[in-house]
């Protein structure tokens, strides 16, 4: 089932992580959600996954930037 981020918040957070909170996590890309023009929308699904690899722990996947070095 597909939310918009007022409806995920209500529903499925039961608003334990408030409308703000959701924009500002997808903002940092915490949590996966997807665009239509400016609304950001959840799928339960993708959240229920999401929550279920927090919960074992899963390490989440680091962005590679490369290795830096010392210059003298």
């Amino acid at each position: 089932m597909i939310l918009s981020a007022k409806e995920a918040s209500a529903k499925y957070f039961n608003n334990h992580i408030s409308y703000w909170k959701l924009l500002e996590m997808v903002k940092r890309k915490e949590i996966p959600s997807f665009t239509m023009g400016s609304r950001v929308f959840f799928n339960t699904d993708t959240l229920d996954k999401w929550i279920s690899d927090k919960e074992q722990g899963t390490p989440e996947v680091e962005p590679k930037y490369g290795t830096l070095r010392r210059i003298d």
